[in-house]
């Protein structure tokens, strides 16, 4: 097997063999990235994409993948070539914006691991820290998007190779990819995949809304434990005590002052921003009369 481009960048690594120790979360913005790279393909002579990954990583071995890109790349029976010069280009912009984060590994849009994967997996060993891979089955062939990571192995005391070695891989949110990923699930029930932005007042509705089926759900748990319907947990008590402990111990009558209070402020943005929204739109149609 050949291949030209990776040649001259074989190199192995050993610093990849701690596999329990690492830990890959993923945010739903790379999700986004490596998937739409695939859909933006070019049809008809790429059957899959790679690209690289990047984010932070702690002492501990937790990998946290934030973003990620796509790099060109020919691949045939025979050889594989990925350009390297653009890849390089891409990390040095991206740099430039987020100067703490580094490359973590690289991802394939398919689910099974090919032959040209541990050459591709060689180049991106050349940097630290040792490089995860991703595969994204995004042809859905279970139903649904599967996601594996891997990180390489050695095999073998006198003769060593590598393999391929899965571990667990988890979904990672920053509150406002939550609020985009919610929005997007709800768009998946209706009939046109559309779901409309609500406003500040229907969203609070909603969050108070979720927050008292939350309460009520702890309520009805506690009260199954206490009647012995349901074994004790502790790790589950533990944090409701963390829970209970935040909470400040307000009077019901100041509680309600407050409550009262955040609306009228939230009534009043949404009031304000109508208004101004108006006058802008006033505005245009007076720019647009003719004078005389």
């Amino acid at each position: 097997m050949r291949c030209p481009t990776l040649q001259s960048n074989i190199e192995i690594s050993s610093m990849e063999d701690n596999v329990h120790s690492i830990e890959v979360y993923l945010h739903p913005v790379a999700a986004f990235a490596i998937i739409d790279s695939h859909e933006r393909r070019s049809k008809d002579n790429q059957t899959r994409v790679i690209g690289s990954l990047l984010g932070t990583k702690t002492p501990d071995g937790v990998y946290e993948i934030s973003s990620a890109y796509p790099v060109p790349h020919s691949e045939s029976e025979e050889e594989v070539a990925i350009d390297m010069k653009y890849e390089q280009s891409m990390y040095q912009l991206y740099k430039t914006i987020n100067p703490t984060d580094v490359v973590l590994g690289w991802y394939a849009t398919n689910s099974t691991i090919k032959m040209h994967s541990v050459l591709i997996h060689d180049y991106y060993s050349k940097r630290d820290p040792p490089p995860v891979y991703l595969t994204f089955d995004c042809k859905m062939r279970s139903g649904r998007l599967d996601i594996k990571a891997y990180v390489r192995c050695s095999l073998g005391v006198e003769t060593k190779g590598y393999i391929f070695s899965p571990i667990p891989i988890k979904m990672a949110y920053y509150d406002p990819e939550r609020a985009a990923v919610n929005l997007l699930r709800q768009s998946i029930s209706t009939d046109t995949n559309e779901t409309p932005i609500k406003t500040g007042l229907e969203r609070f509705e909603n969050v108070l809304g979720s927050l008292e089926d939350s309460i009520d759900g702890l309520l009805a748990y506690v009260e199954k434990v206490k009647s012995g319907d349901i074994p004790a947990d502790s790790k589950i008590g533990r944090l409701l005590m963390e829970l209970v402990s935040k909470v400040p111990k307000l009077d019901p009558n100041q509680f309600d002052k407050i409550m009262n209070n955040t609306t009228q402020d939230l009534l009043m943005i949404v009031y304000l921003t109508n208004l101004t929204k108006t006058q802008l739109e006033l505005g245009e149609q007076v720019a647009h009369i003719p004078s005389n």
